[in-house]
């Protein structure tokens, strides 16, 4: 799968891809559950993420998100939604590899999600929570915005 540009460093180019394969840490295996290999969602280049105040992110290196957003659909406590993402950190320099093929249709559904639904707001109230909204592209063209789903996140 050819990887798509999905974050502009705001004119340095590009931060993240979505798609395609991860550079793996030569020796890690693939980020997986009981159920199986995760889905590769996207990679960000740390170096090339425009700063913002009050986060501190690494400097250099990946960051490579992986997810499969059925299985943690049906999560209620934040310990087992993580049995179905991770977050990995590659810091510069380290020796990296291309990773094989995994159960391309788990990468294939993650991203058909992808194309479908996008982020149309995502905020921080208050220290409580974070709000997202997401909506599909084919209700944004549609003009159903009553169609957007929202997801909170309680950071307590």
């Amino acid at each position: 799968m050819t990887p798509n540009k999905v974050c502009d460093s705001g004119g340095s180019g590009t931060a993240g891809r979505s798609g395609g394969l991860p550079r793996l840490p030569v020796g890690m295996e693939w980020p997986s559950s009981e159920h199986g290999p995760l889905p590769f969602v996207a990679s960000f280049d740390c170096a090339a993420l425009p700063g913002v105040d009050g986060l501190a992110l690494p400097s250099d290196g990946s960051l490579l998100l992986f997810l499969h957003h059925e299985w943690a659909h049906d999560t209620y406590s934040v310990a087992h939604e993580q049995r179905f993402a991770r977050v990995v950190y590659v810091p510069a320099g380290n020796d990296t590899a291309t990773a094989e093929k995994r159960n391309l249709r788990l990468e294939e559904e993650a991203l058909r999600v992808m194309r479908k639904w996008v982020p149309l707001a995502q905020f921080v109230p208050d220290e409580v929570y974070q709000a997202r909204f997401l909506i599909r592209h084919d209700g944004v063209a549609a003009g159903r915005f009553d169609k957007a789903l929202s997801f909170t996140a309680f950071t307590e």
